[in-house]
C-alpha cells in the first residue's frame, strides 16, 4: 500500500527524507485537543530547566546518539508507560527543530513514528507563548 500523507501542517522535510516535521500551529492544535503526545526535549538539561514545554520529558541528544536501537526503544517505552500514554505521538523538540530533527531520525531508525517539531520552541513560543513555562526563549 502507498505511504500515508501526513496530516495537515505535517510537511515532509524536503529533500525526500523519511522525517515528518510537525507546525508549530499543528502542535498547539493537538495539544489543545487533548491527544496523547510524548514531548521529548533533546537539549541539555541546563536549557531544559530555563524553558520547557509543560509536560515534556528531558532526553538530551548525545545521550540518544549512544543508545542501540534496542535501548532507545526500552527507554521510550519508560517514557510513555510513565505518562501513561503507550499510543502517545512521540513529538521531538529543540531550540530551533536541528537536533530535535536528529533526533527523530534517530528513533525512526528504531521504528519509532517520531515527529520533528518544525522551528523548535522559538516557532511554538511565537505561536502559543502560553505554552512554556518562560515568557521567552534567548
Amino acid at each position: 500500500s502507498p505511504p500515508a500523507l501526513p496530516p495537515d501542517g505535517c510537511p515532509v522535510r524536503p529533500g525526500g527524507g523519511d522525517a515528518v516535521e510537525l507546525s508549530a500551529r499543528e502542535l498547539q492544535a493537538r495539544l489543545r485537543a487533548g491527544q496523547p503526545i510524548l514531548l521529548l526535549d533533546v537539549r541539555q538539561p541546563a536549557h531544559f530547566i530555563v524553558a520547557r514545554l509543560t509536560g515534556a520529558e528531558n532526553w538530551p541528544l548525545p545521550q540518544m546518539a549512544r543508545m542501540s536501537q534496542e535501548a532507545l526503544l526500552q527507554k521510550l517505552d519508560g517514557l510513555q508507560s510513565t505518562q501513561s500514554q503507550g499510543d502517545a505521538q512521540v513529538v521531538c523538540v529543540c531550540r530551533r527543530g536541528v537536533d530535535s530533527l536528529k533526533a527523530a531520525l534517530l528513533l525512526r531508525m528504531a521504528g519509532v513514528e517520531a515527529w520533528n517539531l518544525q522551528g523548535g520552541l522559538q516557532a511554538l513560543s511565537k505561536v502559543a507563548p502560553q505554552t512554556l513555562s518562560v515568557p521567552a526563549l534567548t
